[in-house]
């Protein structure tokens, strides 16, 4: 989290603004399996901890303001899955878990297909990003996750056990 805090200077806006309405930043390590150097010496807590996740393909710090909806929209590499650890989330972020979300004010999630997902401070979840998804913040406070894109571990391991995959990391 004091990584993420201290290099807030250094984020840069989302690039394809045509998906989002309001405020959506990045500060890149890891981009196609390439690491962001002088990012990454930036930060070498994060660094060291993403250097331990096999097949690594996308890392960032994601931050999205208060207000901010990022629409639905897919991605398009089937070959990884998606996670956001989160570090930083709005206090009012109370959706439980695959609860249908019928109010969107004074809260923070994320719907993938027809489930939903909230983020809480240390805690991840993964998806699979080229599931429909759109995410919003509606809280009181910005949201940042440590978002990770990483090779699927097995072929055909499902979804909901790659978790416990990745428990000794």
């Amino acid at each position: 989290y004091n990584e993420t805090v201290n290099q807030k200077a250094y984020f840069k806006p989302w690039p394809q603004k045509d998906i989002f309405t309001g405020e959506w930043d990045v500060f890149r390590l890891y981009a196609f399996g390439d690491q962001w150097v002088g990012n990454c010496k930036k930060c070498p807590v994060t660094t060291s901890f993403l250097q331990r996740i096999p097949g690594v393909v996308n890392a960032a710090f994601s931050s999205i303001a208060v207000g901010t909806h990022i629409d639905v929209h897919t991605g398009h590499d089937d070959s990884t899955y998606r996670c956001h650890l989160g570090l930083m989330a709005p206090e009012q972020n109370k959706l439980p878990t695959d609860t249908v979300f019928q109010d969107k004010s004074n809260r923070c999630g994320m719907r993938v297909e027809e489930k939903f997902f909230h983020w809480e401070e240390g805690k991840t979840f993964v998806f699979d990003d080229t599931q429909a998804h759109e995410t919003w913040n509606y809280g009181d406070r910005t949201r940042i996750v440590l978002l990770i894109d990483f090779k699927r571990p097995e072929p055909g391991l499902p979804l909901e056990q790659v978790g416990t995959f990745y428990t000794t990391i």
